[in-house]
């Protein structure tokens, strides 16, 4: 029985879809890309709109037949405007959200082949600052580790793992994320962009 051919390189993407705005990384996967001499085009869901993605069998994620699916994941992004994250109804928000995301990326990788990392961004510093909150969304992120480390073709950076490795002071930046939903500095999404190139370049 022959073999299929491999598909051409110019048809791998790395297919984005994020909690928030993620756009900013474009220009900068694109200088990784350049530096790293890899062919791949880079494509964004639509914004916020992570479970849809995950769900649809005709959604970019789905369609993605070669190359790396990012699913960037800000936990405070799942609590409905007005609430307290350290309210009853936050957590429970937070912690059905994560259920549910694990079992939908369960459900897409048991008929995907494509490998998919999925990147627990750090929340805003208001509410790290608060102890219960910052304890409760690390108890979070390791459920989600643990869940899915059971997971075949997916890859988890934790929140702390960009800033560790690329240390980055002045993460969060506030007015931008007032305005377009765009939670982070630029150093912060470049520091994202090269872990997300280099997990790619590694698979």
């Amino acid at each position: 029985m022959s073999q299929k051919p491999p598909l051409p390189t110019n048809s791998m993407k790395i297919v984005i879809a994020a909690t928030f705005t993620a756009e900013p990384l474009e220009e900068l996967l694109h200088f990784w890309k350049s530096e790293l001499e890899l062919p791949a085009q880079v494509q964004f869901a639509p914004y916020n709109q992570v479970f849809q993605q995950l769900l649809d069998p005709a959604s970019v994620l789905s369609q993605n037949r070669q190359g790396l699916n990012v699913v960037l994941v800000r936990l405070d992004d799942w609590i409905r405007q007005g609430l307290e994250v350290d309210s009853l109804l936050a957590r429970d928000e937070i912690q059905r959200n994560a259920k549910d995301l694990v079992s939908a990326l369960k459900s897409c990788t048991s008929s995907r082949t494509v490998p998919w990392l999925v990147s627990l961004c750090p929340a805003s510093p208001a509410i790290v600052a608060k102890p219960a909150c910052a304890r409760f969304l690390q108890e979070t992120e390791e459920t989600l580790a643990s869940d899915l480390a059971q997971v075949d073709g997916i890859y988890l950076l934790k929140s702390a793992e960009v800033q560790e490795t690329s240390p980055v002071s002045d993460y969060y930046d506030p007015r931008t994320d007032q305005l377009g939903h765009i939670p982070y500095t630029p150093s912060f999404f470049a520091a994202l962009a090269s872990m997300i190139m280099c997990r790619f370049h590694a698979l």
